[in-house]
C-alpha cells in the first residue's frame, strides 16, 4: 500500500482498548496527580479520568453533547478566494468547485467535525487524513479519529502522537516523547488546539481541566444522595416488648410481623409487643448539592442554565432569548476555531497537492461552517421593505429567488393568487367599458341624491 493510503496511526494500540477507570477510588489526590502530570505533556491519566466522567456524570454528557452537536449539524460552505483580473477569478473558482466536489466525497464528515469539536473539552483532539488519487486529481476518502489521550507534548509545546502505556506495532509511538505527527508526516493530520481557557499554554487548554473536579463531587454527592436514600427513604420498623412479660415466641412473632407488614398485611401482636414506624426526617442537602454543581456544570460548558433548568424566571421569555445569544456566540466562536484548523490542515493541502503552491496560498477556497442563524423570513422581509421604503431599488426577480427560493414564472404560467382574490370575478377591463359605463345614468342614486 501507498504512502499515500497508508494509515499511520488511527488504529490505537491494544492497551487503549482496557482504559483505566478508578471509580469509587477517584478523589482530589488522583486529580491532582493527573493535573501535575499533564502539565509535563503527560495526557495520558487526564484524558482517562476526563472520558471516564464523561461516561457516568449524565449532565456533563447532556451539556457538552449539544455544544458538540451544534457544530456538528452546520453545513459547509465553499467561497472561491477573492481576486483581481480574469485568470485569478477564474483559478479561484476552479479551486473552489474542485474542493466542494471532494467535500461531498469525504465519509463521515460531519461526524469528524464533532470529534473535533471535542477538543473543547479535552484541550486537544486529531484526525487522520486518508488520501487517495483517482482520474480527476486528489482527494480524500475519510477521516479517522485519534483519542485525545495519544496526543502529548514535549519542551516546545508541539503536539506528538505517544502512547505513554506502550505501541506493540511502532515502538517510536511507546517512546517518550514520541513522534512530532505534523513535522514527521506533513498534512496526514488533522490536529485541533482550540483556546478555551485564554493564554493559558496547550499543556493547560480544555474545559475538562476545570470540569474535572465538578464531575467528581457531582458523582460523590449522586452517591452519597442514594446512600441517604437507602437507609432514610423507607420508614424503619421498630418493636418494643416488656421484658418479663413477652416470652421468646412473642419476640419472634413481632420481628415477623415487622418484615413482613406491607401492602395489605396485617398482623397480630401480643400485648406486651409493640410495632412502630419511624419516618426519618428528610434532608435537602444532596439536593440541593447536586443542584449546585449541574448549574456550574451547564455555566461552563454552555454559559448558563437555562437549557437545562426551567424554574423560576429562567422560563422567561427575555431570560431564554439571552440565553439563546449567548449559545449562538459560542456555535459561531467554535466553528471559527474548527474553520482555521480544517483550513491549515486539510483544505489548504488537498489544492496545494492538486494545484501547486501559489494557488494554495492565493488562490485556497474559503470553507466555512454555517454556524450564523438562518434569518427568519418576516425579519428579512421587514428588512427589504425598510429599505425600498426610504428609496432603496432592489430587483425584484433577485429578491423573489432570496426570499422563496422559486424563480420568475413564465408568461403562461398559472400564478397563485392572493387569499381573496382567487375565487373573485376578473376584474373588467378598462379598454371594454361602454360610453354607459363611462358617464353615470340620470337614474343613478347619485343622481337622485343631488
Amino acid at each position: 500500500m501507498s504512502d499515500l493510503q497508508r494509515l499511520l496511526a488511527s488504529e490505537s494500540p491494544r492497551v487503549d482498548k482496557s482504559p483505566v477507570i478508578l471509580g469509587p477510588s477517584m478523589n482530589p489526590a488522583t486529580v491532582s496527580n493527573a493535573l501535575r502530570r499533564s502539565e509535563r505533556g503527560y495526557m495520558r491519566a487526564l484524558c482517562d479520568i476526563l472520558s471516564e466522567q464523561r461516561e457516568t456524570v449524565s449532565h456533563l454528557q447532556a451539556e457538552l453533547g449539544k455544544r458538540e452537536d451544534a457544530i456538528a449539524s452546520c453545513s459547509f460552505t465553499v467561497t472561491p478566494a477573492k481576486g483581481t483580473g480574469s485568470r485569478k477569478v477564474g483559478r479561484a473558482k476552479r479551486n473552489a468547485d474542485y474542493l466542494a466536489m471532494r467535500l461531498e466525497s469525504i465519509a463521515g464528515l460531519h461526524d469528524a467535525a464533532k470529534h473535533l469539536a471535542g477538543g473543547i473539552y479535552f484541550g486537544r483532539s486529531a484526525l487522520e487524513t486518508e488520501w487517495f488519487r483517482d482520474a480527476q486529481g486528489l482527494g480524500i476518502r475519510a477521516l479517522h479519529p485519534i483519542l485525545p489521550k495519544r496526543l502529548s507534548y514535549a519542551a516546545n509545546w508541539r503536539v506528538h502522537l505517544y502512547d505513554e502505556a506502550g505501541n506493540e506495532k511502532d515502538s517510536k509511538l511507546g517512546s517518550w516523547p514520541g513522534v512530532d505527527i505534523r513535522a514527521e508526516w506533513p498534512d496526514k493530520f488533522v490536529v485541533h488546539e482550540p483556546k478555551v481557557l485564554g493564554p493559558e499554554p496547550p499543556t493547560r487548554q480544555g474545559l475538562g481541566r476545570v470540569l474535572v473536579h465538578a464531575g467528581m463531587f457531582w458523582k460523590w454527592d449522586a452517591r452519597s444522595w442514594m446512600q441517604f436514600a437507602e437507609l432514610h427513604a423507607n420508614p424503619w420498623r421498630v418493636g418494643y416488648y416488656d421484658k418479663g412479660v413477652a416470652d421468646a415466641n412473642d419476640i419472634e412473632n413481632l420481628k415477623r410481623g415487622l418484615l413482613e407488614l406491607s401492602g395489605m398485611t396485617t398482623a397480630v401482636f401480643a400485648s406486651s409487643c409493640k410495632p412502630m414506624f419511624l419516618e426519618a426526617k428528610d434532608s435537602t442537602v444532596h439536593g440541593d448539592i447536586f443542584r449546585t454543581w449541574c448549574a456550574e456544570i451547564s455555566k461552563v460548558v454552555n454559559g448558563g442554565t437555562l437549557a437545562t433548568e426551567m424554574d423560576g424566571e429562567g422560563g422567561s421569555r427575555s431570560a431564554a432569548e439571552v440565553h439563546e445569544r449567548e449559545a449562538s456566540k459560542l456555535k459561531v466562536g467554535d466553528g471559527r476555531a474548527l474553520d482555521a484548523t480544517l483550513t491549515r490542515d486539510l483544505w489548504r493541502p488537498l489544492i496545494r497537492r492538486q494545484f501547486g503552491d501559489e494557488d494554495a496560498e492565493q488562490f485556497c477556497p474559503v470553507v466555512r461552517l454555517d454556524t450564523i442563524p438562518a434569518e427568519s423570513i418576516n425579519a428579512k422581509t421587514n428588512r427589504i421593505f425598510g429599505f425600498v421604503d426610504r428609496g432603496g431599488r432592489l430587483d425584484m426577480d433577485a429578491v423573489r429567488e432570496d426570499l422563496t427560493g422559486y424563480a420568475k414564472p413564465s408568461d403562461t404560467a398559472v400564478v397563485l393568487q392572493p387569499l381573496g382574490v382567487a375565487g373573485r370575478a376578473p376584474a373588467a377591463d378598462p379598454s371594454k367599458a361602454s360610453t354607459a359605463d363611462a358617464a353615470p345614468s340620470a337614474k343613478t342614486p347619485a343622481n337622485e341624491d343631488e
